[in-house]
């Protein structure tokens, strides 16, 4: 069996270049006496007798040059190992199924697919052994030598499927390859079978007309343009991939995957792979039907391709890009369940329309209880922009499924996209339901805005279920384009540990920053600094139970209109930092503690003959006009702001000078409180500095218009 020929290429494995074929002299399919006319049979036989010759050639490159008309098939050609086949890009180079095919027929495949049926061709059955990673195949008289790759499925256990390079052959009996992954038991379960894998193919710049609106037939398995199977290292490289019936590119059990530059207009599923391991897919774009499923599959049982139950193994380098699914559609892009991670995972600059979620990160239990929800290390949203999706769906949902199983992203970015909202739409969900719970170990959103105008109450930014689970979630210049009391960035009913919020606005009529619900768990911190809000509702509701704790430090923050932070439940508050608000603290519900050092919090208190401030309420005091004498006793003991906390005291009017103010002994004057020019409509104010237990004035009072 013919072996890889690197030629002067890198190794896809290690996601930066592909493979390239062997320097050989081209092959040119004009030479194959190439019909012009309306000859689908003759242009059949044009590709398949060019690809035969690269095969008897032991590969190279089959060029098929421009032609005013398209190459019409009739019959589907084969492309065999170390084989590249050559177009000039565009729609320069057209392959269209002919219109007098009376069935659906695939455009190309590999030697281990039927090409009359799009099924699999049936394997070889093996026994399969394993110690650790290494794996002995058994199978009488193989055939096989050291360095000849072949595709292993059907086994039970993930760790012995997939396309492997064979390493040694002891006998004539016996082979051994490297595991991807260590299997679960030895010797191998299931039914498993072995493939002579097709090595090292390349199919670039070709435009696939599939020309589905002329054909019939109900059989999915013949519904897909390309389909490869047991290949390692296929590539797919600019390519329009247009009229598609069902998937557009279907490699299953395909290892080192490379796809670069193709744009889908197909029925359903773009580039819908199984089974295939590190693979490096970029810049994808198009129109698909159903969803845009780079790698959700329905396999399930295995059947459907008759190739075995296939393992999930990691994509890493995945770039989609200038997606634009049509009204109707469940999803833009659905990221399925995958026993191992995703690497780094790019979506940016698209929009559209979607009938379900927008981006989708899911386990679907009906058909995947086996995998387990997906897993990402990097996930990066930007320039993504849909003009509509479902009324209770969401931009990007994340979310565990009820088969019970848990995912993790390490790290999720969602920059410079938005969308007008409506219904109970959100910016993203996270969550999930059963005993599973979905992670973030650290959320990005930068430079969103969202019109939440027409969104009813449950509409709004990140809404995290009790599911939910947010390590560090970082909120930058996120905007509301639009006014509505309802809307949140954030309601969180899950766990976040840390929030950083920073140059964040919310304009006048919209309503809360953030809730943290009662239902939530654990402790969170926020940092908010640089900050403009105008809520009609409280920036921050918190809502935490008894055992919780939420600690607030702010720097630079100015806040109109309600109250900055309403405190209804019975956890912790601890306040820090600085605050610039005309209106006090909402505290209801018997919070357990509120610890308040703020420096510039404002709250008023009405005129009396005394007064107890409680400054953990705010450490900028209104008093009142003065209509008679007063006294500001102590401050609360418990509530004495930290040592270093400023703490400032305004008169809003004098009276006359006879309504004297009397100190309390734990306020300290250098210089005695002063009431020349004391009137009616004169104003005062005097700065404290707290020592921890006492406040020492900072300077003398004035009276001023």
């Amino acid at each position: 069996m013919p072996q890889p020929q690197v030629g002067n290429g890198t190794s896809g494995s290690n996601g930066a270049q592909p493979y390239l074929i062997e320097d050989k002299a081209p092959i040119f399919a004009r030479d194959f006496n190439f019909n012009s006319g309306n000859g689908g049979d003759y242009n059949f036989n044009v590709l398949r007798d060019a690809l035969l010759t690269a095969n008897q050639n032991g590969g190279g490159t089959v060029i098929i040059d421009g032609s005013a008309v398209p190459y019409l098939l009739a019959g589907t050609p084969t492309i065999y190992d170390n084989t590249r086949l050559l177009g000039g890009g565009g729609r320069s180079t057209v392959i269209q199924n002919d219109s007098r095919l009376t069935a659906y027929r695939p455009m190309l495949v590999t030697p281990q697919v039927d090409p009359l049926t799009g099924l699999g061709r049936a394997g070889l059955a093996v026994t399969i052994t394993s110690v650790g990673l290494i794996a002995t195949l058994t199978r009488a008289a193989h055939g096989k030598k050291t360095g000849d790759y072949i595709g292993v499925a059907g086994a039970t256990e993930t760790g012995y499927i997939g396309v492997f390079r064979v390493e040694s052959v002891p006998d004539a009996n016996n082979l051994t390859y490297f595991c991807d992954e260590a299997p679960s038991a030895s010797p191998a379960t299931g039914t498993p079978l072995m493939w002579d894998a097709t090595v090292n193919i390349a199919i670039e710049g070709i435009c696939f007309d599939y020309n589905n609106t002329v054909l019939s037939g109900a059989d999915a398995n013949t519904r897909h343009a390309i389909i490869t199977a047991h290949c390692f290292n296929p590539q797919f490289v600019n390519l329009r991939m247009e009229n598609v019936s069902k998937y557009a590119i279907y490699p299953v059990n395909s290892k080192d995957l490379f796809a670069e530059r193709i744009e889908f207009q197909t029925a359903s599923d773009g580039l819908h792979a199984v089974g295939a391991s590190v693979a490096t897919v970029r810049h994808l774009s198009g129109y698909c039907g159903d969803d845009f499923v780079p790698f959700l599959t329905d396999e399930g049982s295995g059947s459907q391709y008759n190739l075995g139950t296939w393992a999930k193994f990691p994509f890493r380098g995945i770039h989609l890009s200038k997606l634009y699914p049509r009204n109707g559609l469940q999803s833009c892009v659905k990221l399925g369940g995958n026993a191992h991670p995703y690497r780094d995972v790019t979506i940016d600059n698209c929009a559209g329309q979607a009938n379900g979620n927008y981006i989708t990160v899911i386990e679907d239990p009906a058909a995947f209880a086996h995998i387990g929800a997906p897993n990402i290390d990097v996930l990066k949203i930007s320039n993504c922009r849909p003009v509509g999706f479902s009324a209770t769906g969401a931009l990007l949902n994340i979310a565990s499924n009820t088969d019970n199983t848990s995912g993790i992203i390490k790290r999720l970015q969602l920059t410079d996209s938005g969308y007008v909202g409506s219904s109970n739409q959100k910016l993203l969900f996270l969550g999930g339901s059963g005993s599973g719970s979905y992670t973030v170990n650290d959320l990005i959103l930068d430079n969103i805005d969202v019109d939440p105008t027409i969104q009813s109450a449950v509409g709004g930014g990140i809404s995290v279920n009790n599911k939910g689970i947010i390590g560090t979630l970082h909120l930058k210049r996120c905007r509301n384009t639009g006014v509505n009391a309802n809307f949140k960035w954030l309601q969180n009913d899950g766990a976040i540990s840390r929030i950083y919020i920073d140059e964040q606005t919310m304009p006048n009529g919209n309503g809360f920053l953030m809730q943290i619900s009662s239902s939530g768990s654990g402790n969170t911190d926020i940092h908010i600094v640089n900050s403009n809000t105008q809520c009609t509702n409280n920036p921050f509701d918190l809502r935490h139970s008894s055992g919780r704790t939420v600690n607030i430090f702010s720097q630079n923050w100015r806040h109109q209109n309600s109250a900055p932070i309403s405190i209804n439940g019975t956890g912790t508050t601890n306040l820090y930092g600085e605050l610039l608000s005309a209106s006090a603290l909402a505290i209801a519900g018997g919070p357990a503690a509120v610890t308040n050092q703020l420096n510039n919090w404002a709250q008023t208190i009405a005129f009396a003959a005394a007064v107890t401030p409680d400054l953990a309420l705010g450490t900028v005091v209104t008093i009142a006009a003065l209509t008679g004498t007063i006294t500001i006793n102590n401050p609360t003991a418990a509530n004495m702001p930290r040592a270093g906390t400023e703490v400032t005291f305004m008169f809003a009017d004098g009276g006359n000078v006879a309504n004297v103010v009397t100190w309390g002994t734990n306020y300290k004057f250098a210089v005695a409180w002063s009431t020349v020019g004391q009137a009616a409509a004169q104003k005062s104010q005097i700065t404290f500095r707290s020592n921890g237990t006492q406040l020492i004035a900072q300077g003398q009072n004035s009276w001023y218009a």
